[in-house]
């Protein structure tokens, strides 16, 4: 049978494991957090939102809104998940988003009414928004 001092390292080691998991989880939301923060949320000046205008004349604006249900011209909200399953399933949007990168959208927040998007936010988080569905 094991002796009594036997537990003793296993209570250790979940001790440890236990501290080992809080590290992880607190590295975890700075890290989201930092990410979450890395966008700037200062407004654009008007020559950003003329620029971004060439994006409505795009050859792959409406088969990419048509498959995903996402309104990228005027936007009225970010895109849900399942909008962004969507997009990531659609090569029209894998070129939409390459087309809108080529923009070169400056780091900052365009007002469309009642919606406020950082367009680099929106573009630059799409491929890994793919990967994180294993797509």
């Amino acid at each position: 049978p094991p002796s009594s001092n036997t537990s003793f390292p296993l209570h250790l080691l979940s001790l440890s494991t236990m501290k080992t998991f809080a590290y992880a989880a607190a590295a975890t939301v700075a890290c989201l957090a930092t990410q979450s923060s890395a966008y700037s949320n200062t407004a654009c000046p008007i020559s950003e939102t003329v620029k971004l205008l060439a994006l409505g004349d795009d050859q792959y604006l409406d088969s990419c809104q048509t498959a995903s249900g996402y309104t990228f011209v005027p936007p009225s909200a970010y895109p849900t998940e399942s909008q962004i399953l969507l997009m990531c399933l659609t090569p029209d949007c894998h070129s939409l988003i390459a087309d809108l990168l080529a923009l070169e959208p400056a780091d900052c927040v365009i007002n469309f009414g009642t919606v406020s998007i950082n367009v680099l936010e929106l573009a630059e988080s799409f491929t890994p928004n793919c990967t994180a569905l294993g797509l």
